[in-house]
């Protein structure tokens, strides 16, 4: 399908795996009680304050890409998916018991500035292919059915975010690879830098959470997230998004004194 903006084209590709919490989830009422494990429910919290912070996220999203209508348009399914997540998370844990006190936070926005394009749209590719895996891992683990099947449900709205914020950066890298590919690789090479500040806590947030919200994420991928699988996407993605063969974390750092070269 061809259309004036690429968004068009996103749009359907989103539609047609968009899911409805009435019609594709079992109802919350079904919730097995005797299956809830409560060190998850608590990793629930962290990920609902987490979901939260889309909030300040897309102020500073629009702003940055001010210029790109195509880019905003399709921010805008973004910023709904993830505040659905939001709400879809605070409730299953409503109706397991859980009070919700403290899965709203305190919203943040500090002033960034106007960051490279390209890194603002490698750092939201990372957190999206994280919080996927993340997300994934917790589903195939979890033994309450109910919350299993709205956690694989959010892993795929997470994996086709990674995507969409790739197809932004593939079309950036292309247009002016002297420029974009450095900091792409960048972007990377921080990632794997455990003091680079992007290995330990959820990239994407990072600047709109407290530092204990994003300590807790940091500690959900400890327990829950293969390191080497998560690596293997990440690099995958990067690597189709430069038109570089990068299949190991140690390539990012190669591949910038090349490209410095």
């Amino acid at each position: 399908m061809t259309g004036v903006l690429d968004f068009d084209e996103l749009f359907y590709k989103h539609e047609r795996v968009r899911w409805s919490p009435t019609r594709d989830l079992p109802p919350f009422s079904e919730i097995d009680r005797g299956k809830i494990d409560g060190d998850m429910v608590d990793g629930l919290v962290v990920l609902a304050r987490t979901e939260f912070s889309s909030i300040p996220a897309i102020l500073d999203l629009v702003r940055i890409f001010r210029h790109d209508a195509d880019l905003t348009a399709w921010l805008s399914i973004w910023f709904a998916e993830e505040v659905r997540h939001h709400l879809l998370l605070r409730q299953w844990a409503e109706a397991a018991g859980r009070d919700a006190e403290g899965m709203v936070p305190e919203l943040t926005r500090p002033e960034l500035g106007d960051p490279p394009a390209m890194a603002t749209l490698a750092v939201n590719v990372l957190g999206e292919v994280r919080t996927c895996r993340l997300y994934g891992a917790m589903a195939a683990a979890c033994e309450e059915p109910v919350l299993a099947a709205l956690l694989k449900k959010i892993a795929g709205d997470e994996g086709r975010h990674a995507q969409g914020f790739a197809h932004y950066a593939r079309k950036l890298a292309a247009a002016d690879p002297g420029t974009a590919v450095p900091v792409l690789l960048r972007v990377g090479q921080l990632w794997c830098d455990p003091d680079g500040g992007l290995a330990d806590a959820n990239p994407a947030a990072e600047n709109y959470q407290e530092a204990e919200t994003a300590e807790a994420m940091a500690e959900l991928h400890r327990r829950w997230v293969d390191p080497e699988r998560e690596a293997r996407a990440v690099c995958s993605l990067f690597g189709d998004i430069a038109g570089l063969p990068i299949s190991t974390p140690a390539d990012f750092a190669i591949l910038r004194k090349q490209v410095r070269a």
